[in-house]
């Protein structure tokens, strides 16, 4: 168990250095666009290039779920029979 919850939190770990530099690469993006969108304006013209767009973050891992039980026939079978007796 204890081995399960720490690669559990390794994956988080990784996912969460995955997002930071995906981020960290959009915020780079826009100062560079920024810069351009500035120029351009005290040029009175139009930027180059449309503002980037943060690609999208990975999501994160669900949460383990408890097993639904299942009935079995035998008890289906009496449920059954009870409601043909009412």
């Amino acid at each position: 168990m204890h081995k399960l919850w720490q690669h559990g939190r390794s994956l988080k770990k990784r996912r969460k250095e995955r997002n930071a530099e995906i981020r960290r690469a959009y915020q780079e993006g826009v100062k560079e666009w920024e810069v351009e969108r500035d120029v351009a304006k005290s040029e009175n013209r139009r930027a180059g290039w449309t503002k980037p767009k943060q690609g999208k973050l990975e999501k994160a891992i669900p949460r383990p779920k408890k097993p639904e039980i299942e009935e079995s026939d035998e008890e289906e079978e009496l449920e059954e029979e009870e409601e043909v007796e009412d």
